[in-house]
Parts: C-alpha cells; sequence; structure tokens
C-alpha cells in the first residue's frame, strides 16, 4: 500500500458514530414490547439501509468535499476494505433477530459489498483531481449506485427491463431481498447478485485504473509546471 494513503481513523469513527445514530433512529421510537422477529425484522431491516447509506453516500460525500490525494486508487481501496469490514459488525449480529438464514444473509452482505465496490471506483476517480464538475459526476453516479436503475429507466420508458429479476439496484433491491417470503434465496435472486457483482467488478477496476492515471497525468504536469517556474 502506498505511503501516501493514510489510515482512515477518522472515517471509522465517524462510521462508528452513524451506526450508532442508525440503530437508535430505528428502534428508539417504538421499541417492540414483544421481541420476536416478527417485531425486530423492520427496525433491523431500517438500521441495515442506513448502515448501507454510510457506505454508498456519506463515505463518498466525506471523500469528493476533501482536497485530491497523492494516491486516489489507494486511499479508496483502502478506506473501502475498512468499509466492508465495519459493516459486517452490524449485519451478522442483528440477523439473529430476524428470520434469515445464513443464506439470505450472505446474499444481503453480497448486494451491500457490491455496491460498495462500484462506489470506490467512482470515488477513486473523483478524488484523483480537483475539478468540481468530476466530482459532481462521481457523486452522482454513487447516488446512482444507492438509488438504483428503477426510477431511471422508468422515466426513459424501459419499464420491462426494470422489472426483470436480472435489474438489481441500490437500496429498493436490499429491500426486496430483506422483505422476501422466501427464506432460502431463489436462484434469480443469485443471478441478479451476479449481475451486479459483474457491474460492480468492472465499475470498481475501470475507476481505479483511470484514477492512477489521472492522478500520474497531474503530477507531471505539476512536475513540468514547477521545472518551468524555477528556470
Amino acid at each position: 500500500m502506498s505511503a501516501a494513503a493514510e489510515l482512515p481513523r477518522g472515517l471509522v469513527v465517524a462510521v462508528g458514530c452513524w451506526f450508532a445514530v442508525a440503530i437508535a433512529a430505528s428502534f428508539a421510537p417504538a421499541i417492540p414490547l414483544h421481541l420476536a422477529p416478527s417485531t425486530l425484522t423492520p427496525g433491523i431491516s431500517q438500521t441495515l439501509v442506513l448502515c448501507t447509506m454510510a457506505l454508498w453516500v456519506g463515505w463518498p460525500l466525506l471523500r469528493l468535499s476533501a482536497p485530491a490525494t497523492r494516491a486516489p486508487s489507494a486511499q479508496a481501496l483502502l478506506d473501502a476494505v475498512t468499509l466492508a469490514f465495519l459493516i459486517q459488525l452490524p449485519l451478522w449480529p442483528l440477523r439473529l433477530g430476524t428470520p434469515w438464514p445464513v443464506q439470505r444473509t450472505l446474499l444481503i452482505d453480497l448486494h451491500v459489498l457490491a455496491g460498495l465496490a462500484s462506489v470506490t471506483g467512482l470515488v477513486a476517480i473523483g478524488t484523483s483531481v480537483s475539478s468540481g464538475w468530476v466530482r459532481a459526476a462521481a457523486m452522482a453516479g454513487c447516488v446512482l449506485v444507492a438509488a438504483g436503475l428503477q426510477l431511471p429507466l422508468s422515466a426513459l420508458g424501459m419499464a420491462p427491463l426494470v422489472s426483470s429479476p436480472a435489474m438489481p439496484g441500490g437500496v429498493p433491491a436490499l429491500l426486496d431481498r430483506m422483505r422476501s417470503n422466501m427464506t432460502i434465496p431463489t436462484s434469480d435472486e443469485w443471478n441478479a447478485t451476479l449481475v451486479l457483482w459483474i457491474a460492480s467488478i468492472v465499475t470498481a477496476v475501470g475507476g481505479l485504473l483511470l484514477a492512477s492515471l489521472l492522478a500520474r497525468v497531474t503530477e507531471s504536469a505539476h512536475a513540468v509546471a514547477s521545472t518551468r517556474r524555477v528556470g
């Protein structure tokens, strides 16, 4: 890992506080009198959605509001690995209060991590330059990852594509995974997750490579400008 990539200690603290607030916001207004999976699952689902928003929207907003980094790809990758571990802390213990078996919890986990992978590529691109337009576009992409493709495709008149089980997207699809009447995930759900992961890997790898290239070009331009000033 590059020496320019800093350990995200502040990010860990911020995300931990977000998780605590998410749990309080989900259960404090109305704590179920009868503790059972049927009464706990809605609050747990809301908690996990709020925690996921920290990864898909909160983290990009934090990084894209900061100055450009010397190693955008390394920093984004380090942040993403840290967040991937952090999201396991609320997900797996809270599943004990739901009817979700290990298979459905794993499906939900993969959905969250796939979105995180896509966001990682976008954050890397945005933090590699100082351009406000590039950063705004990267943030818009992160919001699209969180919102899903259903609404934009519906607006374009692509209703059949939106209704396809192979079109997973954002929080709406994540809630569908949580609220499914099928305890064990179906083959359509696994296939949709596979499609999502393929798209996420392409976005993540492409974004990391492009960010590294942009960082090198920017660094070379600065070096040339410095040489001309000295000369």
